[in-house]
């Protein structure tokens, strides 16, 4: 196990103080741990967001909408001729990307 050495500072002190009381059943260093754990999900968590991969609620309705409706005209042709359709378009995109 690694070590990191921490100089207490006064604005350490305060953080510290205000966490223990709040979780008094942790020590410091599992507090540090916890804090850190924290920064580092929010950060990720928010870079996550920044790239466009968290869809708002709207955006989630619009698309069970659109799965809905998919679904309701897919009913009108035969499964079998579908499945080939989509085999064949597979084939053609994989087929693009290596030309």
């Amino acid at each position: 196990m690694q070590q990191i050495r921490i100089t207490r500072t006064s604005d350490l002190d305060n953080a510290l103080s205000f966490l223990k009381k709040r979780y008094p059943l942790l020590s410091e260093a599992e507090i540090i741990k916890m804090a850190l754990s924290n920064q580092y999900y929010q950060e990720t968590e928010e870079s996550y967001m920044r790239k466009g991969k968290h869809f708002s609620k709207e955006a989630w309705e619009k698309g069970f909408l659109l799965m809905d409706k998919m679904r309701t005209n897919t009913k009108k042709f035969n499964p079998q001729e579908m499945e080939q359709a989509i085999e064949q378009a597979v084939k053609d995109v994989r087929q693009l990307k290596r030309v």
